[in-house]
């Protein structure tokens, strides 16, 4: 069934948007310096195999994986080294839809309203802080910051019920309705990947604060790294979306993993403590199943692979800024987001093994 889907969906798109046949463009590779923040270098410049860097390329233009990629990008010693536009070259000045790579941008955000003295503990519990939201549940009483952070409030609500009720369906309080929800486990027992907690935590930082997520986002974040153009979706009640909703041009989402992988600083900057960078992307969870042969883990809204020393950001269909702290170095990939993850080759144990054939070029 899988193999059929594959076929399927390359034969709609080649004959929908490609008259010969073809999903991908070899595109160049090399940057382009455009005053945007990045400095340009070449692979060897950056201590990396040219002939390997280009045998990974390969694998991201083969028409038979990675259908639904759009880019792939490689910062070494901070600078850009290789960037290409698999589908369209204009895809480098197109703001796209992150996906769930939202969310390690709303774990910034939250680190630096920690930062600031809004947060101190992370075991306060969300009833401490919105106890007018909370229906009479002495169990979910005790879901906490953290527990929101590592995805375990122990709330039964799917991601595909999230989007229709939530997002579709626009209900009058969104706190509330996510807090009517069923358990389906005590706060902190069971790691269970879903939007509403993301959401629950972008509404206690409103709450709390007095600014939605963007409005941090853009005082904090994003001008001081000169990211201007972009989109974050609000919910209908003005609240930012937690768990997604953020469009940027690869260029810029890149920066969130040069930000990260500086420890939070930006050109002598701290705009997140290094504190905060080293909690939440180290992992904060057991090994999780389902994920490959890599100990994949959870930080607070990052992924974290232990044995492979890397951390990234994740996001449906394709969205991925890897982090590779001992060898200074961030992969990226962007591609068309709305489509399915286990169709396309985009899951995350499809997508290391183009962070490995990349890492095995860098010399430390």
């Amino acid at each position: 069934m899988r193999t059929l889907l594959r076929v399927l969906f390359i034969g709609v798109v080649a004959l929908s948007c490609f008259p010969n046949g073809k999903l991908k463009t070899n595109y160049d590779v090399v940057p382009q310096q455009l005053g945007d923040g990045w400095q340009i270098a070449t692979p060897a410049e950056a201590g990396l195999d040219t002939a390997k860097v280009m045998e990974a390329y390969r694998m991201l233009w083969d028409e038979n994986a990675y259908y639904n990629a759009k880019s792939l990008l490689i910062i070494r010693h901070g600078k850009l080294v290789f960037e290409n536009y698999c589908r369209d070259a204009n895809d480098r000045e197109i703001i796209a839809h992150i996906q769930s790579a939202t969310k390690s941008v709303t774990s910034l955000v939250f680190g630096i309203c920690r930062d600031q003295g809004f947060f101190p503990n992370l075991d306060t519990t969300l009833y401490a802080l919105m106890p007018d939201k909370f229906p009479d549940d002495s169990l979910k009483r005790k879901i906490t910051l953290r527990h929101l952070l590592t995805m375990k409030s122990g709330i039964a609500f799917d991601n595909d019920q999230y989007s229709d009720e939530v997002l579709a369906r626009n209900p009058q309080d969104i706190v509330r309705y996510i807090l009517a929800k069923p358990m389906c486990a005590a706060p902190g027992d069971l790691f269970y990947y879903r939007d509403c907690d993301p959401q629950l935590l972008s509404s206690t930082v409103q709450r709390v604060t007095g600014k939605t997520l963007v409005e941090i986002a853009r005082e904090e974040l994003f001008e001081p790294m000169g990211i201007t153009n972009f989109v974050w979706d609000p919910n209908h009640d003005g609240s930012s979306q937690g768990g997604h909703g953020l469009f940027l041009k690869p260029r810029d989402l890149a920066k969130f993993g040069q930000l990260a992988l500086q420890k939070g600083n930006w050109d002598g900057r701290q705009l997140v403590s290094e504190d905060w960078m080293t909690q939440s992307t180290a992992a904060q969870t057991e090994s999780l199943p389902g994920e490959g042969p890599d100990d994949v883990r959870y930080g607070f809204y990052w992924w974290v692979l232990p044995k492979q020393d890397l951390f990234t950001a994740y996001g449906h269909g394709g969205q991925y800024v890897c982090v590779l702290p001992e060898l200074d170095m961030i992969v990226v990939m962007t591609s068309m987001p709305s489509t399915n993850d286990d169709n396309v080759g985009t899951i995350l144990p499809e997508f290391m093994p183009l962070v490995y054939k990349i890492r095995d070029a860098a010399t430390p």
